[in-house]
């Protein structure tokens, strides 16, 4: 399908496949202009119980670590955990975890679950693999 991501390409793909159980956007979400509407994509798209993976460049490690070649013009915006969280849960996705992962000097790896209204249980849980403090990762 070759067309940008976003609610009207969701609800064509639900019309003609029906939900998803997962939706991946792994080095993709950074280059998004409007990530709102993408994740109301996200959130159109995603069966009950199903999950959205978010694999993007850190924005916390890029400033601790100096790796200035993550800085380039198809970036529309350089990403933290807090505000990833925000805006998806905003749509009504929980978070499940996140993973500190070594791809592009230092990413993060997000995992959502699109939860119905009222469900409970859900866990939160943070992952450290990398030699950067949780600290520095949860920032901004």
């Amino acid at each position: 399908l070759a067309k940008f991501w976003n609610e009207e390409t969701a609800r064509e793909i639900l019309a003609q496949h029906g939900q998803a159980q997962i939706i991946t956007a792994c080095n993709v979400f950074a280059h998004t202009p409007d990530l709102a509407g993408f994740v109301k994509g996200v959130k159109t798209l995603l069966a009950p119980g199903g999950a959205f993976v978010i694999e993007a460049p850190s924005l916390p490690v890029m400033l601790h670590d100096g790796t200035w070649d993550l800085v380039y013009a198809e970036h529309a915006s350089f990403l933290s955990t807090r505000p990833i969280e925000r805006l998806v849960r905003q749509h009504g996705l929980r978070l499940e975890s996140v993973d500190d992962i070594p791809i592009h000097g230092g990413s993060l790896r997000g995992r959502w679950e699109n939860r119905l209204r009222g469900s409970d249980g859900w866990s939160f849980t943070r992952n450290w693999t990398g030699s950067v403090s949780p600290s520095i990762m949860s920032g901004a």
